[in-house]
């Protein structure tokens, strides 16, 4: 589990790497994709770090709602939302290279 824990971490940020490279040579959709990717990983991570495997295209959400219960963070919902943004970013541009730069820094 440890092994697969670190696996996510590192998939992680070369997702968040590729993310800023996109973002850098003006490529949008790619750029939202990337960061979009890196997030929902990390909720993986941080899922398996707490034992159960997590599977599934709404399992995110389902860990991302326990852990702002967990820890009382509610903006934890609102930057996971914001990855959201950046997935329908792929299919439909509608964020602009100065707001994705914005969310690349939260």
């Amino acid at each position: 589990m440890v092994a697969e824990t670190e696996r996510c971490n590192d998939m992680s940020r070369e997702l968040v790497k590729k993310a800023h490279h996109y973002l850098s040579v003006g490529d949008l959709p790619q750029a939202s994709e990337k960061r979009r990717g890196a997030s929902a990983v990390k909720v993986k991570s941080v899922a398996q770090s707490k034992g159960p495997e997590h599977t599934g295209h709404r399992q995110p959400w389902n860990l991302v709602n326990g852990l702002a219960q967990d820890t009382g963070d509610d903006e934890l919902r609102a930057l996971f939302g914001l990855a959201g943004a950046l997935h329908t970013n792929f299919y439909s541009i509608g964020l602009t290279g100065t707001r994705l730069f914005r969310i690349q820094a939260m």
